[in-house]
């Protein structure tokens, strides 16, 4: 069908037949072909607002859009199925065979003026529907300058005319219909519709379009990636010079592959804009660089701009991350039946000021991450709706897709999060062979996970290594050729035979037993790799955790992914190296984490009985002392700990609200955490102390004893607070120590240790750091002076320690530049942290975060 003066008119007569006029919203129901193609234009020409229904749309689902768009008329095709024309009577509305209406006769030039006339150009012009999150497709009103503007830029920034020959293969309820359909039209080039039968996914697509000399594509790339993958027999597209991508990202894997495929001469153009803006509104044609998560989706078109919003509402700076916003007077009139909805995402823009507003100050927020380079190129980064949280952490899986994907092996990707059984966030990744691997028959389906899997490995941090990847003939995809995750099987583990081989020491024995709690297993060996057996990124994290709060000792998730173990873990475990000090004690949830400083001695086993009775829906996380394993000299200050641990705490949440704890003497290094963090300008939402004070006790009693006697108390007290959390059958009298020398004193406690943890060397470095970190930190303590923040406060002070000395927490409050609170626990400084106890310093810990979180949500 050729565009120029051939168009299409609704009949006058037939137009204002039973009252339908300009303006009336107009269904058309038709199959693919040029009867629908007729009766779009002539719709826009008679000033009707134009919806397109798919036929092969459930009914249902028709019936929804209908109701939604409140259509007064249908036109109606040929070639409709039986069912369909059961359906289209049963329906208590006006309708009119195509044939009737649409005359195929000469009419005025149809160009992009032809949306304006009759027609102002914020006069609605067409409805179109997206997913809507309750269920309900959501109903868009377009306009008819709107569609004029990309009509006419797209034509002529790309020159397109009579010799142009562009396939129409785009789904028949989607707004970008518009853009196949009317952009060669009023171009004067040739639209093409394909014979029924060939979709864009089929295996004859490429064929047809050869045969048809296409030249002007629309496309998604999850089409391109089946095409680059598929039909290596057939010609690379010689008459093609024109293929715009739009609607998920352009990974730089495929970017490759297509080059490489169809060769430099066609001009790929990256597209972006929501259906609310109507059609694209950015626009960037790939150089040589490739950029690998994703191509920049680029410049503005003409009378728009990208706002990039913060999380406070504020325009963002050059490279900040933000939810991206497009002010343009050219975007649609919202959404039908929903003012609410139209009223929160078409907003007035952060950065209009206080001067009268025009169209041009308002944006639409479109739900999406980007950022502007300093190029002033726009970064689409997700979705903010879509945003992936493994351990508190933030997430893209397009990150690991596009990594997949530039292994050999590898022709297409997908990585998805889903929940586990446990209601954790999981990420499951899948992919699709390359065609060159096809018939290799000497690498099997396990064997290639596991060489997947040590590929992703060697790549990324743990809490991105997917679960799979399971191997698939071809992703599915949606009626409009984009992911369909519903589709993706579940990945369950491969079979393998474990080794079986018996534990040779202690320490093997008791990760052998962690191992068949985790995996729920009980035939393993300890040659067994984790993640052939079953393991997972999120089990990972639960094993190492465990080991640390069985067995004293904290693995590097490194180490576990170099080589997955218990034979290899073992030996990690009595030699091991400390990594940033940061622990994970819980991992379930997604709010904001909660940090929590380590006590005087360095540990954090004295958390456990807190961190289980709150049952948080937010990580939580701990910080451990420096030279608690390793044999590294303890920081001696109190500010230089809380700067390193900001430091760490920043690289797994950037930004704030930070919700600061701690017990003891953490309670000072989270003082002084939020202290530091203020003045670097970030928001500290919370601060709780667990009876905390800047004096103890038997401070005197330290100063008036020797080294030794000291020793023998500081040794003493571990092994009671380790006993103590950890449920240990473990005992060590101070009095048992006193008249040993300080190296005997040490040799004691680590026999003594090494019972539960089952490794002597280990028990020795960690009782000798224990000792270091009581010494140092006793003196930091004595040697701080708080400073002054304004981030609420919240102090559990133990009841037992309260009566000796009601007066003690005085200091806190005449501290505290903001709101300050006391509560009252049972137990004293040490069963306040225990079993009965806790549970009522859980209860409290809780109402306080909940309580803090509605008053920062209302405040805001």
């Amino acid at each position: 069908m050729a565009g120029g003066n051939q168009g299409g008119a609704v009949r006058r007569d037939k137009a204002t037949h039973d009252g339908a006029a300009a303006g009336q919203n107009i269904a058309i129901f038709a199959p693919r072909g040029a009867a629908q193609v007729l009766a779009m234009a002539a719709v826009l020409e008679c000033g009707g607002v134009l919806m397109t229904l798919d036929p092969d749309l459930p009914e249902d689902r028709r019936a929804v859009m209908l109701e939604q768009g409140r259509v007064k008329r249908i036109l109606y095709g040929g070639g409709l199925t039986a069912s369909q024309m059961n359906w289209l009577k049963g329906l208590e509305l006006p309708r009119l065979p195509i044939t009737q209406a649409v005359s195929r006769r000469e009419v005025q030039t149809f160009s992009a003026n032809r949306f304006a006339p009759p027609c102002g150009a914020r006069d609605p012009a067409y409805l179109v529907f997206t997913s809507g999150s309750t269920g309900t497709p959501k109903a868009i009103l377009g306009t008819a300058g709107g569609l004029a503007h990309f009509l006419s830029w797209q034509r002529d920034s790309f020159e397109i005319g009579p010799g142009d020959r562009a396939a129409q293969f785009t789904g028949l309820s989607f707004d970008v219909l518009l853009r196949d359909v009317f952009v060669p039209l009023i171009s004067g080039a040739t639209l093409v519709i394909p014979p029924e039968g060939t979709g864009p996914a089929q295996p004859g697509a490429l064929g047809w379009m050869d045969q048809a000399e296409i030249t002007l594509l629309h496309s998604v790339p999850s089409l391109l990636q089946s095409w680059v993958s598929t039909e290596l027999s057939v010609s690379k597209l010689p008459h093609l010079r024109l293929a715009f991508i739009a609607g998920e990202p352009l990974e730089g894997a495929l970017l490759r592959r297509w080059r490489h495929r169809f060769g430099q001469a066609v001009r790929l153009v990256n597209l972006y804009g929501p259906t609310e803006t109507t059609l694209a509104k950015f626009a960037f044609e790939p150089g040589p660089d490739v950029f690998e998560a994703g191509q920049p989706v680029g410049y503005a078109l003409p009378q728009t701009r990208a706002v990039i919003v913060t999380a406070r509402g504020k325009p963002a700076a050059s490279g900040e991350l933000g939810e991206i916003a497009i002010a343009t007077p050219f975007m649609s009139l919202g959404y039908v039946n929903d003012p609410s909805l139209t009223k929160a995402r078409f907003i007035p823009s952060p950065d209009a000021g206080d001067r009268d507003r025009g169209k041009e100050d308002f944006i639409y927020l479109t739900g999406d991450l980007g950022w502007l380079d300093p190029a002033g190129r726009l970064h689409v980064a997700g979705r903010i709706d879509d945003q992936v949280k493994i351990r508190g952490i933030r997430v893209e899986p397009l990150e690991i897709s596009a990594l997949l994907e530039q292994h050999p092996a590898v022709a297409a990707s997908a990585v998805v999060a889903r929940r586990n059984a446990a209601g954790e966030m999981e990420l499951d990744a899948y992919y699709v062979m390359a065609h060159a691997n096809l018939n290799n028959t000497q690498t099997t389906e396990p064997q290639m996970r596991a060489q997947l899997r040590s590929y992703l490995r060697a790549r990324l941090p743990a809490a991105l290594v997917p679960n799979g990847p399971l191997l698939l003939p071809e992703l599915p995809l949606t009626p409009n050729h984009k992911l369909d995750r519903r589709q993706l099987p579940p990945i369950v583990p491969l079979q393998n035979s474990p080794s079986g081989q018996a534990p040779s020491s202690a320490v093997e024995g008791q990760m052998l037993q962690i191992w068949e709690e985790v995996l729920e297993k009980s035939d393993l060996g300890v040659n067994d790799d984790f993640f052939d057996v079953g393991g997972h990124s999120l089990l990972a994290l639960r094993l190492v955790l465990l080991i640390e709060q069985r067995m004293g000792v904290k693995i590097p998730l490194a180490e576990l992914f170099k080589s997955a173990t218990i034979a290899h873990l073992a030996e990690v475990a009595q030699t091991r190296e400390t990594g940033d000090g940061l622990v994970p004690l819980w991992l379930r949830g997604e709010g904001p984490p909660l940090w929590i400083v380590h006590t005087g001695g360095g540990m954090l086993w004295n958390y456990q009985p807190l961190v289980r009775a709150l049952a948080a829906d937010f990580p939580i996380y701990g910080f451990e002392a420096k030279g608690l394993f390793d044999g590294a000299e303890p920081q001696d200050s109190i500010a230089a700990m809380a700067s390193s641990f900001i430091q760490n705490m920043r690289h797994h949440q950037p930004q704030g609200p930070y919700r600061l704890a701690g017990h003891s003497f953490g309670g000072l290094v989270a003082w002084e955490m939020a202290c530091q963090l203020q003045a670097a300008g970030e928001e500290v939402s919370g601060v709780y102390l667990f009876d905390s004070s800047l004096t103890r006790p038997d401070d005197a009693w330290h100063a008036d004893h020797s080294a030794a006697r000291v020793a023998a108390r500081d040794l003493s007290v571990a092994v009671q607070v380790y006993a103590r959390f950890t449920q240990s059958d473990l005992s060590l009298e101070e009095g048992a120590l006193s008249d040993l020398s300080l190296e005997e004193q040490l040799g004691r406690a680590a026999d003594v240790m090494a019972a539960s943890i089952g490794s002597k060397p280990a028990a020795r470095k960690l009782v000798e750091g224990v000792l270091r970190i009581s010494n140092s930190h006793r003196a930091a303590r004595l040697a701080y002076h708080p400073g002054r923040h304004t981030a609420p406060v919240v102090l559990f002070q133990a009841e037992d320690d309260r009566k000796a000395d009601p007066d003690w927490a005085q200091f806190w409050r005449e501290t505290a530049g903001g709101a300050f609170e006391t509560q009252v626990v049972p137990g004293d400084h040490v069963t306040m942290m225990a079993q009965p106890h806790v549970e009522v310093l859980a209860q409290a810990l809780k109402a306080s975060l909940d309580q803090r979180e509605v008053s920062r949500s209302s405040a805001v």
